[in-house]
């Protein structure tokens, strides 16, 4: 849906673009993020209560992130209007923290 999303935006005169990542790059991704939020945890406890990360366990209650496939980081987008209106337009950027894979949605 977001490609079909992008192609309308870019058709109606708006700057708009997504940008992708490999199934192993979003792998690393996922698991760095989750090792972030598990130190985040571990600090509100006890030293004898904290155990170390496991990233096998955390991946195991997520979707499966396939190596080859394609997936959705983040995507520019800029209003015609802003375009029409700037001498010199910066692209401006927003990430989206949820992890679609292109041609799902």
């Amino acid at each position: 849906m977001l490609p079909s999303f992008i192609s309308l935006l870019q058709e109606a005169g708006h700057k708009a673009e997504y940008l992708t990542s490999t199934g192993v790059e979003m792998s690393r991704i996922v698991v760095e993020t989750l090792k972030s939020e598990w130190a985040f945890k571990q600090k509100k406890k006890l030293a004898a209560d904290r155990v170390p990360f496991d990233s096998e366990r955390a991946l195991a209650a997520l979707p499966t992130i396939e190596p080859d496939g394609e997936y959705v980081i983040g995507w520019h987008f800029a209003p015609s209007t802003s375009v029409m209106t700037s001498e010199m337009f910066h692209e401006i950027s927003f990430a989206d923290a949820a992890f679609m894979k292109v041609g799902l949605y």
